[in-house]
């Protein structure tokens, strides 16, 4: 049986993973405007040349939330660690987001 705090924790760390990768897509598609910043990973460069990053971003925060709440359902309780994933995820990919923007002030 699912609580409603774990529904709720659950709510929020899915919903920081999706804000996250918005504002890291965003923010780093924006910021690639101006000549003097550039894109550091060579794997999100790869995929921007080939026009797969938000497609490769969308399944990540998929498969995420898919295996996390698998995870919360076939478990229950003890699973709660599995939504640290999206929440960990979500939280870095903000800060990217936030690192970027950052760039640009």
């Amino acid at each position: 049986m699912i609580t409603k705090c774990v529904m709720k924790i659950e709510k929020v760390s899915y919903l920081v993973l999706i804000l996250g990768t918005m504002l890291d897509q965003i923010s780093t598609r924006y910021a690639l405007w101006f000549p003097h910043i550039y894109e550091t990973n060579p794997t999100t460069v790869w995929l921007m040349t080939k026009n797969l990053w938000l497609f490769f971003d969308l399944i990540i925060v998929f498969v995420s939330i898919l295996i996390s709440h698998f995870l919360l359902v076939k478990f229950g309780k003890i699973a709660k660690a599995g939504l640290s994933y999206s929440l960990v995820l979500g939280a870095l990919r903000l800060a990217v987001g936030l690192y970027n923007l950052s760039l640009l002030i």
